[in-house]
């Protein structure tokens, strides 16, 4: 049996193990967690689609929102769901889902590929296996998240970069270098290490960085023109918006934290503060935290945990 048969047969199999596992975990959501078509909702979500959703009705990307945040997060993954919206139409959500399960499947090939130029086959395909059968590197799939599509360009990035017996490299590091920040800005780390990396050594690879790299400040100059000022990579809170996403938010999510690793607990909790920032408030939220986090069952008490 080739190489590619057998990796072929991987894949396949990785995906309908996906695919037969996140379907089972939506079955047991039922009407506990909201989804659409097969995808589950995240509060990111709204960032990411909206303005998709207004360059097809007004002609400009932008959230439909007021406020910064209006203007400045990257479109990386919102230009992704672009396409699945002008395919799919009110089945977008569905296309979605497809687009981020073939991407998964590519990201099986990369990693194979990638592995393969280190070491023989028999390893590269075993820890191909492990990649692909885990659920922890499947995991953000059926999510509306940036994160569901990220493992694919981080590895083809990877690629891009190791591989020298492709003709076209220069090709692949410039297109896979400009995915993976426009998607995931927090990233430019790596390409900026490999670009002074490739200028000490004066790899002519250095140009393909360099243009991969153009799109993301086009889109920071576009976004300091609109606001008078650089929001930072992760451009989420502002203290123009008319939403949860203010400076206070922010300091609680730094503030949570601390002890808190379940993100239901801390929504639950500035839910309630968004509306309601009472003493009486404050205190039953922060009660109620505790005595989730800690399993106290002593409804009883009325009095606030000691930190």
């Amino acid at each position: 049996m080739s190489t590619r048969t057998k990796l072929g047969i991987l894949v396949l199999f990785a995906l309908v193990a996906t695919i037969v596992l996140n379907e089972i975990n939506l079955s047991f959501l039922g009407n506990e967690y909201p989804y659409k078509q097969g995808l589950i909702t995240t509060a990111d979500e709204y960032s990411y689609f909206s303005p998709a959703e207004q360059l097809l009705k007004t002609g400009e990307w932008n959230v439909n929102s007021t406020g910064e945040k209006a203007y400045i997060r990257t479109p990386g993954y919102g230009i992704i769901y672009f396409l699945a919206l002008a395919l799919g139409g009110s089945h977008a959500f569905f296309v979605l889902k497809c687009i981020q399960l073939l991407l998964f499947a590519g990201s099986i090939v990369l990693f194979f590929r990638l592995i393969r130029l280190f070491t023989d086959e028999k390893l590269s395909l075993i820890a191909t296996a492990i990649y692909a059968l885990l659920p922890c590197f499947s995991g953000f799939t059926y999510y509306t998240l940036s994160e569901s599509v990220l493992p694919f360009f981080v590895l083809g990035w990877l690629y891009s970069v190791f591989v020298r017996s492709e003709k076209n490299q220069w090709l692949m590091l410039l297109f896979s270098t400009a995915a993976l920040v426009m998607i995931r800005p927090q990233l430019i780390v790596f390409p900026l290490v490999l670009l002074l990396y490739f200028t000490i050594k004066r790899d002519k690879l250095v140009f393909a960085l360099l243009v991969g790299l153009l799109p993301f400040v086009f889109w920071q100059v576009r976004t300091m023109s609109i606001l008078g000022h650089w929001p930072d990579l992760h451009p989420i809170y502002s203290s123009t918006n008319n939403t949860l996403y203010r400076p206070p938010h922010r300091e609680m999510t730094d503030l949570f934290r601390v002890w808190e690793y379940r993100g239901e607990v801390f929504h639950g909790t500035m839910g309630v503060l968004s509306s309601d920032t009472t003493k009486d408030a404050r205190n039953h939220s922060w009660f109620s935290a505790w005595r989730e986090r800690t399993g106290a069952k002593d409804s009883k008490s009325t009095q606030t945990p000691s930190s």
